[in-house]
């Protein structure tokens, strides 16, 4: 099937002359007519082309059939048996079966006997309902209409001996004109409004019904791609080789499929065609960037509050990566040691705290919540043990990050700032705001911090941040949209600081390496940084709400500090030095310089002055 399928050249686009011609079908019904679209590609009814000795006599080697039966072949040719001396209906296997046996059949001269003459038949049960998915077949009969359509040109100066194509439904206005038009557009790339105008010209009753619009308007917009199973996977893989296809695909599929819910078998299989296509490690480079790139301008523009799954849709996509092509991780960035298929998502996650504003808390947490389900219900939970993969600078599979790297990536840091997002305002707004006395202000700061430490990551399952009635049963209650951190190291030293641990003996059970494989060491003392400043930064916003909201009410011009008191900085300075001393002790060389890489990773946050962090 490849040999045959590297024949196909969707580029350079060209252009298609209409025409206004039908052959005779003896009859004045217009929908009965054999309308010549334009030269050797027709639309028709049923009752037509049922006909099969019309169909040889008038050279149609390809009928695609838009109303077929269940329990009919999909795959069937009509020829001549010698040995019963009459034509038959043959089955094909499969579509490699087919495209293989019409390949040879057309790269013929059609035979001037007219019981030789050969009908491939593709049977696709496609109804006619604005719900039916009509556009999963698109890819493959473009594909079958230009196989003919280049056969064609081989014998332009013999008329008689081209092979031509027939699509039809039941009377040939909403389905089989959907397929003609979705193969003129994918053919000339003009739009669909363009390629309706020159069917009707030569089948005026041409109608898509309005689901078939809609979907012929993605058509239009994706690029003219739609990759919903393994085959349409490699039809789009052979298209990919060829120049410019890359990035159509990337520029115009990819953002569809983000932005549109509709398109899981698509997600699920996007990666495949970039696998299947063999590119090289610029071309993979240049996907990865496609990706951050967009979903950067996504998250700025904040698209995940008018597409509710929006989340979900970056992280089916991420899944399909990790699944047919994980050399991507290995470009994510420049480092020794293993790789994880959850890295993509780190640059989500900062693009996300970025565009967060402290007053809108909420908002952010909302988004950050719905984010880290999707990576948990739509990515790891068709992983091993719930959890990230770890690959080898190959990107094959090598097994299953330790337990505490819940996510390989910190991301308390990022989090933390907005914790005031995760408490009902209600509770909040019972505080008051009248005058304080000192120990009234004493009281109530140390119930600002309860409710800070009783919401923070509480959620309920698919309804947003956690109702008062949740209080009572913990963060990890069995509905809990984030259960899947429970484990997780930054989550830990959090949860032992609230206990009463200094931030030292929360952090010390992570800083024995004995455990670990030198290709993790890495990740793991970069989550040790994440884990204690993400903790200083929880009380930050502790503070931070404190003194926007209820400094008026303090008598007294006393400062109160929560996070000087349980994450100092003097403190987390020295556990990040301490953290990297032990990894180079561990691994040899020069220590990591953890402290300047999580200020650069927080840069951006930092610039907008989300956070700080002073010198040591």
């Amino acid at each position: 099937m490849c040999d045959v399928l590297k024949k196909i050249q969707w580029s350079p686009q060209q252009r298609i002359v209409s025409s206004v011609e039908t052959t005779s079908t003896e009859t004045d019904i217009s929908w009965l007519k054999l309308s010549n679209i334009f030269e050797g590609l027709f639309v028709t009814c049923e009752e037509t082309i049922c006909n099969r000795f019309f169909a040889q006599e008038n050279g149609i080697s390809l009928i695609l059939t838009l109303n077929g039966s269940d329990y009919v072949a999909p795959y069937r040719v009509y020829e001549y048996s010698s040995d019963l001396q009459r034509c038959v209906y043959n089955k094909l296997s499969s579509f490699d079966a087919f495209v293989t046996q019409i390949d040879h059949y057309i790269s013929k001269e059609i035979p001037e006997e007219i019981q030789l003459r050969k009908v491939f038949i593709r049977s696709v049960s496609a109804e006619d309902s604005p719900a039916y998915d009509i556009s999963r077949h698109f890819s493959e009969l473009c594909t079958l209409i230009e196989l003919v359509m280049l056969s064609r040109t081989k014998f332009k100066n013999c008329p008689s001996s081209l092979h031509a194509v027939v699509v039809h439904c039941l009377v040939g206005v909403s389905r089989s004109v959907s397929v003609v038009m979705a193969y003129i557009m994918k053919r000339t790339g003009c739009s669909k409004n363009e390629a309706l105008l020159l069917v009707k010209n030569a089948r005026p009753m041409a109608n898509p019904n309005p689901g078939f619009h809609s979907q012929l308007l993605y058509w239009e917009e994706g690029g003219f791609y739609r990759v919903v199973d393994s085959l349409t996977a490699s039809l789009t893989a052979n298209e990919l080789r060829q120049d410019g296809a890359l990035e159509t695909y990337m520029e115009k599929y990819f953002p569809l499929l983000i932005r549109v819910n509709r398109f899981v078998c698509d997600r699920e299989f996007f990666a495949l065609v970039i696998a299947e296509a063999g590119l090289g490690e610029d071309s993979i480079r240049y996907v990865l960037e496609k990706v951050y790139r967009y979903i950067a301008f996504a998250i700025a523009d904040e698209l995940y509050v008018d597409i509710p799954a929006f989340f979900d849709n970056i992280c089916e996509t991420n899944a399909s990566f990790a699944r047919f092509l994980p050399t991507l991780f290995v470009h994510t960035e420049e480092r020794t040691g293993y790789y994880f298929d959850d890295l993509l998502y780190y640059e989500f996650c900062k693009n996300l705290a970025s565009v967060g504003d402290t007053g809108k808390s909420f908002i952010i947490v909302k988004a950050f919540c719905s984010f880290f389900e999707a990576i948990g219900s739509k990515h790891f939970l068709n992983n091993p043990g719930g959890r990230p993969q770890t690959l080898d600078s190959f990107g094959k599979v090598v097994g299953t990050p330790y337990e505490e790297l819940s996510l390989t990536f910190p991301f308390l840091p990022f989090l933390a700032p907005f914790a005031a997002g995760f408490v009902p305002q209600q509770q909040l707004e019972a505080l008051g705001k009248e005058k304080w006395t000192t120990q009234v202000m004493e009281r109530n700061l140390s119930d600002l911090l309860s409710l800070f430490q009783e919401n923070f990551l509480l959620t309920t399952f698919k309804t947003g941040i956690s109702p008062d009635t949740f209080s009572a049963v913990g963060r990890w209650h069995a509905n809990s949209r984030l259960l899947f951190l429970e484990s997780d190291m930054e989550v830990k030293v959090l949860e032992s600081v609230e206990r009463g641990s200094t931030l030292s003996d929360a952090v010390s059970p992570y800083l024995h390496l004995d455990h670990l494989d030198q290709n993790s060491c890495l990740t793991w003392m970069r989550k040790v940084t994440g884990a204690v400043i993400g903790t200083r930064f929880f009380y930050d916003a502790v503070d931070r709400y404190f003194n926007a909201q209820f400094r008026d009410s303090i008598s007294d011009d006393t400062a109160y500090l929560m996070a000087d008191k349980f994450a100092p900085w003097e403190e987390i300075f020295k556990i990040i030095q301490s953290a990297g001393e032990l990894y180079a002790k561990k691994c040899g060389g020069e220590s990591p310089a953890l402290l300047a890489w999580i200020r650069e990773e927080l840069r951006p946050l930092v610039s907008i002055g989300v956070v700080s962090i002073p010198s040591p």
